[in-house]
């Protein structure tokens, strides 16, 4: 906005040069961008913020400056004489009250436009305001002077006796101050007479009632319009004014009576009037105050500073705030005009800002050194990427909102669902309840663009339903695989296997020292049967893993093998984690011996391993599994496991015999407890 520094002048007497006050003015919050010469005036540019509509008028600014260099606000003078009887009667009516609160008019019959006085003239040419007759250069500085928007109808243009605050008729056409002409549309507000629209609420008035240098009668407008529909309008429309600026961020209610009688005070003092009317008016005029109870101990608390309360008192006085002192606290009552002030923490922000922001000491605030909380779950999705980094995975990331039927594709019940009420994309409503779709999604991609080899993983949320709770948000890693593994001297290129996700996910709770983990058959529908595993600890699934199966993998429009794993990192970090303990070398050496049996394909590896280690009297250092073997030479319905045992004494020298004997009692215990027998030569 821009300020005349002479017209401040009536309102306060500021014997500071004004970049002094320009200065003054940007350190209490109102930033003043250029102080301009214009003449024998000075033009201040200012920036005001949304939350300050008071600031967009003289008076406004006036009242800062008060509060600032001292000194007491004038108000200018709005006497009129007694109303009369008017010629012509004029209704108003406002149907709709949420738009427009509250509509008033005075009628002034008989005006004898002059000259527009110089100075009135130099003071809105300072402001960017154009002088176009003395009717309408009043309007506007009653404008810059208080803030509230006026607008003059020549009275004889009006058809009828009612003018209406009504919502606009589809495609009803209106044609503007500016010689546009627009269609409106249910959601637009006119004022209209009995022909149609002659002004475009609170915007910008009609061409047709327009006030020129030889109009004679006039219908003063004054009103309260919503700020919400004014802004509409003029966004729509793209049509922006000094009105609807102000309207926009809110009018102060108390102005709408002092504004029209100031302009017709004016218009009678400057351009004579025969007669005028009483006011008439439609609607109700709401001005709302504030009590707030400002404790004085609250002050030092927030500021950092303690300021007399008689002091805060007077500022907050100066400032147009009516203020009491109670004992320790101060009561005030905030006028309709700042609405920007509804807590006690406003009116100390408006003593310390008046007192001066750069008069309160710099101090260091008091720290106690504490130990930093690290968030385990934190620190173990960093740690469980940096491993997936360094076992050759590509990080990726997806967007957590998925297709309701991408999650049907992969049978997860409908009552784990968290859905979204208000989405944007009416695609994409469903909160993901497994990181399995966008693992698949991602793979499809990068196959369709020619990858031979993908090997991603994503550390992301997942969502469940919980009944009469918040969705259970749930920190899970996700692993998939497809395509071929990268080959090198000495390992040649070949396909990903389902022992290569295995392992990958084996090796990661070892790392991470969780591990006594273990692989169950899985029963999930999502993998291919007898191909996919649940990773468990004690009674708890920790996640799964396995070949995803033909059936979903149709969905997603793949043709190859995917090996696809889902472990939850929330349940993992509440495993506490197994220090690695340090042990001295064995002085004694070791006796390897291979052991291969024939057992049922239902018999796991792992069962037999653990078996082995539990025989083995604690004379076995380690038990690995080196061949499994399915093929024409195996009977129907089995395999072939081979293991290499290590046998160790951590006191003595084993013998060979005793190592024999505890091998072979090993071998009958495992035939007795999982059918087992040694393989006979073809």
């Amino acid at each position: 906005m821009k300020l005349s520094w002479n017209w401040l002048q009536d309102y306060i007497t500021v014997k500071a040069a004004p970049e002094e006050a320009a200065l003054r003015l940007t350190m209490a919050g109102l930033e003043v961008e250029e102080v301009k010469k214009i003449g024998s005036d000075y033009q201040l540019t200012t920036e005001v913020t949304s939350n300050r509509p008071d600031w967009l008028s003289h008076i406004g600014v006036a009242r800062e400056l008060a509060a600032l260099f001292g000194g007491k606000l004038k108000m200018p003078s709005c006497k009129l004489p007694k109303s009369e009887s008017t010629e012509r009667v004029i209704q108003i009516r406002t149907p709709d009250s949420k738009w427009c609160h509250f509509y008033s008019g005075v009628i002034l019959e008989g005006v004898d436009q002059r000259q527009t006085p110089s100075w009135m003239r130099e003071r809105l040419e300072v402001c960017g305001i154009r002088s176009i007759n003395l009717i309408v250069d009043i309007t506007n500085y009653v404008l810059l002077e208080t803030g509230q928007p006026l607008h003059a109808f020549d009275l004889n243009q009006l058809q009828g006796n009612t003018i209406t605050a009504r919502h606009a008729k589809a495609k009803e056409k209106f044609q503007a101050l500016n010689d546009i002409q627009y269609e409106l549309i249910s959601d637009d507000l006119v004022i209209a007479d009995e022909r149609g629209p002659v002004a475009l609420g609170g915007v910008m008035g009609g061409k047709q009632s327009e006030v020129t240098s030889s109009t004679k009668n006039i219908l003063l407008e004054s009103a309260a319009f919503s700020a919400a529909a004014i802004r509409r309008t003029s966004r729509r429309l793209k049509l922006i004014s000094d009105s609807s600026y102000r309207f926009e961020r809110g009018v102060d209610p108390a102005l709408v009576a002092f504004a029209r009688h100031r302009a017709a005070h004016l218009i009678e003092e400057l351009a004579g009037v025969g007669k005028i009317g009483r006011t008439l008016s439609s609607g109700k005029l709401v001005v709302k105050t504030k009590r707030i109870i400002l404790a004085v101990e609250e002050i030092p608390r927030i500021l950092g500073l303690r300021i007399p309360a008689a002091k805060i008192k007077k500022i907050l006085i100066s400032l147009g705030i009516r203020t009491s002192l109670s004992g320790k606290k101060l009561i005030c009552q905030i006028p309709s005009s700042r609405s920007d002030i509804t807590i006690p923490e406003d009116l100390i922000e408006e003593a310390a800002r008046i007192h001066g922001y750069d008069r309160i000491p710099e101090r260091l605030p008091t720290l106690k050194s504490t130990q930093p909380q690290i968030d385990p779950l934190l620190s173990l999705a960093d740690e469980v990427r940096n491993i997936c980094i360094s076992f050759g995975l590509q990080e990726m990331v997806s967007f957590s909102l998925i297709a309701p039927q991408s999650a049907e594709s992969l049978s997860i019940e409908k009552k784990q669902w968290v859905t979204v009420d208000n989405p944007r994309n009416q695609n994409l409503t469903l909160m993901r309840p497994s990181l399995a779709v966008s693992c698949l999604e991602a793979v499809q991609k990068n196959l369709n663009v020619g990858s031979k080899s993908v090997r991603l993983f994503e550390v992301a949320n997942r969502y469940l339903s919980a009944e009469e709770a918040l969705p259970l948000e749930e920190r899970m890693l996700g692993i998939i695989l497809c395509g071929h593994k990268a080959g090198n001297w000495l390992d040649p290129e070949r396909p990903y296997e389902l022992f290569d996700l295995k392992g990958i996910i084996a090796s990661l709770c070892q790392l991470v020292q969780r591990r006594n983990c273990r692989f169950d058959i899985s029963k999930n529908s999502m993998f291919v049967r007898g191909q996919g595993f649940d990773l468990m600890h004690d009674q708890k699934r920790l996640g799964n893993l396995g070949v995803i199966s033909q059936s979903i993998k149709k969905n997603f429009d793949i043709d190859r093998p995917v090996f696809f794993a889902e472990l939850s990192l929330s349940q993992l970090a509440q495993i506490q984690p197994q220090l690695i303990k340090y042990e001295d070398i064995l002085k004694f050496p070791p006796i390897e011996r291979d052991l291969s049996l024939v057992v049922d394909l239902n018999v796991r590896a792992q069962d037999l391993s653990n078996e082995i280690m539990k025989l083995g009297k604690g004379l076995i250092r380690s038990v690995e599994i080196f061949d499994l073997y399915q093929g024409k030479k195996m009977p129907v319905g089995k395999k072939s496991v081979a293991f290499r045992l290590l046998y160790q004494s951590p006191e003595r020298t084993l013998q060979a015999q005793e190592v024999n004997e505890l091998h072979f009692a090993i071998v009958d215990a495992l035939q007795e407890k999982f059918k087992a027998s040694l393989p006979t030569k073809a």
